[in-house]
């Protein structure tokens, strides 16, 4: 299963052991792999607006509990810096000042 998530906090699901890899992609890396398809964990409707804008493809909101496993990815989307209190981003423009990354992170079955 392919997420999106607007945390860097990984839920795997236990026992585990994981072994995920984990690396910051570009815009455009983020794009290519949401066009196959991914569900949103994305729980803010502010947030889900300026990703469906940013991404070009439909960003639900979708206040859901995520459970990674073995083959899962997930494609966060993480702000540069924590915001006030109370702040809220309406438009690409403040996003952009902000800045922000997107992570890629594989759950692969861990080493022998």
């Amino acid at each position: 299963m392919k997420y999106l998530l607007n945390t860097a906090i990984l839920p795997l699901t236990p026992p585990g052991p994981y072994l995920v890899r984990a690396r910051q992609i570009s815009l455009e890396e983020a794009r290519t792999l949401l066009q196959g398809g991914f569900l949103s964990a994305v729980g803010h409707k502010a947030t889900a607006e300026l990703l469906t804008s940013v991404l070009g493809v439909p960003v639900p909101e979708n206040r859901i509990a995520v459970s990674l496993r073995e083959g899962d990815m997930a494609i966060a989307f993480l702000l540069s810096k924590r915001l006030p209190e109370g702040m809220v981003i309406h438009s690409p423009e403040e996003l952009n000042q902000i800045g922000y990354t997107f992570w890629l992170y594989e759950v692969l079955p861990p080493s022998p």
